[in-house]
């Protein structure tokens, strides 16, 4: 959206507001046209015109934008391209897709991956809120480390530090980067012995003793760690299966956990900030629970009647995987038969008041029908389970499944005997468990991409560069930081279905444009913000669409840096991105 007024004389303090403008663009009954509607008394007019040439005047730069919404924009951290461009990209290019299917590949990233039983996946970002994507780490027992990094901007696998002597079953990432494992020096054994932390260079152990076994890490905001598990104690603390880390000492954690042999396998966060514990007991903090609770920072409270097994299941239940979804949701998967009551076969969804089942579930009602270890989303939201269950007239084998929203379907073939982690990248789905070489690789055959187009133009702020912090992925986020900006400047964010060129800006009409400083796309979509800090990040919602899939779009800033009068003193641009778009 574009609106009229000089930028040395923007309207305010009660004066009328200024035409507002709306580019509609190739698509609209008059492509290449823009309606103007006076706010004052809403009569509307045609123009035509370049949108970036029609911002420039004799004197000046001028946009579309009464003081006050301005003044609104400054520090605006993101902006959502709407519909145009969704609308228009479906409409040209939608009927030429094929669908798109999922390839299972034995292995990781090539043939220096980890072989042999992965139980324990985690992420970790390299650069914080920089452009580059997490990384993947896993562990298992598999020689010589037991413990591996997946560069996945690299495309490298490498040990963490001299790797770990014992098998891994639990990892965490801190939020400044370290990683924490759980091990255990009986590598057919669940009993996690010890506890060590790697802080980027070596590993050092956070425990001299657990009473029992430490089965489930969180790391909270503040850089504590919480650990849960079957123990009486850790470090010599008396601790009911849950305990605190501060840095300095072990403490118990909020009265613990209680029941036919208690044991916390899994925490979450549900929407609210409030922590999710799950496993094993009918009670938290004194207060009656059925295998998952949440904490308020004060209390435990239940989830209804929580998860349970309808007296068939030879073993008792167990919680062992947790989502909370983006409308606030939680899922839990695990072995259990009941919900709130209500049948549900390994999975449920609560909705802050009741459970309810998925479809027919996973498993069965007895435990040799199989169970559900571990979950994640794909970047849709969509839900995938791992686990273990039998193939209808095979042996009990390994696979993962993904709720479509009605029922539950296979992803791929079996992998292994059983399932025990998976993980999302920015790029594939990973699957660690037993058989095989343990690690899987899940792909679309409709991967996303970015390439970059062009170099950045320098200015003021340095260099204007573009960056992607994702992948465009249908139903997914994109988003995309521009650095290196004027630190005053108006940014005119382009998106289009085609490159261009490129041009150079001052052949466009652009002035006080730099030689070097082009244009490389074809604009369908444009809109504004002001940044006063030399950066800016944008977000594009990609629709839920697998036939978006295949489809190349192309998204680039013009900068225009303006003195505090607002007058123009230069016009710079970035690189452009080509983006092509996935689905999984």
């Amino acid at each position: 959206m574009r609106l009229t007024a000089p930028l040395g004389g923007l309207s305010g303090n009660g004066a009328a507001a200024p035409p507002q403008t709306q580019r509609w663009g190739p698509g609209h009954p008059n492509p290449g046209t823009e309606q103007t509607c006076d706010q004052n008394n809403l009569q509307p007019s045609r123009k035509t015109g370049n949108p970036h040439r029609s911002l420039v005047q004799q004197r000046g730069l001028t946009i579309n934008v009464a003081r006050a919404h301005t003044m609104r924009m400054k520090e605006q951290a993101t902006h959502r391209v709407r519909g145009l461009l969704s609308l228009l990209a479906l409409a040209t290019f939608a009927s030429a897709q094929s669908p798109c299917g999922v390839v299972v590949q034995s292995g990781f990233g090539g043939p220096s991956a980890p072989v042999g039983t992965i139980y324990a996946t985690a992420t970790i970002d390299p650069d914080g809120v920089g452009p580059l994507p997490a990384n993947l780490v896993v562990g298992g027992n598999f020689g010589p480390a037991n413990i591996a990094l997946w560069d996945v901007t690299a495309q490298t696998w490498s040990s963490l530090g001299a790797g770990l002597a014992d098998s891994v079953r639990v990892l965490a990432t801190m939020p400044n980067g370290d990683v924490v494992a759980g091990v255990t020096s009986f590598p057919t054994s669940n009993v996690v012995t010890d506890l060590l932390r790697f802080d980027g260079t070596q590993w050092s152990s956070l425990v001299s003793s657990i009473g029992g076994s430490a089965n489930a890490l969180h790391a909270l905001p503040n850089g504590d760690l919480l650990v849960g598990g079957d123990f009486t104690s850790i470090n010599g603390v008396t601790a009911a299966g849950l305990a605190r880390w501060d840095g300095t000492a072990w403490a118990e954690f909020a009265g613990g956990v209680d029941g036919s042999f208690p044991n916390v396998n899994k925490f979450g966060v549900m929407a609210n900030g409030d922590l999710i514990v799950a496993g094993r007991f009918t009670s938290a903090g004194g207060v009656a629970a059925n295998n998952i609770a949440t904490f308020d920072g004060t209390v435990f409270s239940p989830l209804g009647s929580g998860l349970e097994n309808n007296g068939a299941l030879v073993s008792a239940p167990n919680v062992t995987g947790l989502i909370t979804m983006a409308n606030g949701d939680l899922f839990a998967c695990g072995m259990f038969q009941t919900a709130g009551g209500l049948a549900a076969n390994s999975v449920a969804m609560w909705n802050g008041n009741n459970w309810s089942a998925m479809g027919a579930g996973l498993g069965g009602a007895s435990i040799y029908s199989g169970v559900a270890t571990s979950a994640t989303q794909l970047p849709n939201g969509d839900i995938v389970v791992g686990g273990g269950y039998p193939w209808p007239g095979v042996a009990f084998e390994g696979r993962v499944d993904r709720w479509d929203g009605s029922s539950w379907q296979p992803q791929g073939t079996t992998m292994g005997q059983i399932v025990y982690t998976v993980a999302m990248t920015s790029e594939s789905l990973a699957v660690g468990g037993i058989g095989g070489n343990g690690l899987w690789q899940i792909t679309s055959t409709c991967p996303a991409a970015t390439v970059s187009l062009g170099a950045a133009c320098p200015s003021s702020g340095g260099a204007n560069e573009l960056t992607a912090s994702s992948l465009p992925w249908t139903g997914s986020t994109f988003e995309m930081n521009a650095t290196g900006l004027p630190s005053l400047s108006l940014l005119a964010i382009d998106g289009g279905l085609a490159p261009l060129g490129p041009l150079s800006l001052t052949s466009i009409g652009l002035q006080a444009a730099p030689p070097g400083c082009l244009l490389h796309i074809a604009p369908t979509y444009y809109e504004f913000a002001l940044t006063t800090t030399g950066e800016h990040s944008f977000q594009w919602v990609i629709p839920n669409n697998p036939l978006f899939a295949g489809l190349d779009v192309y998204w680039q800033i013009v900068a225009f840096e303006v003195d505090p009068a607002l007058q123009l003193l230069e016009t710079t641009s970035t690189n452009a991105l080509k983006l092509t778009i996935g689905s999984m």
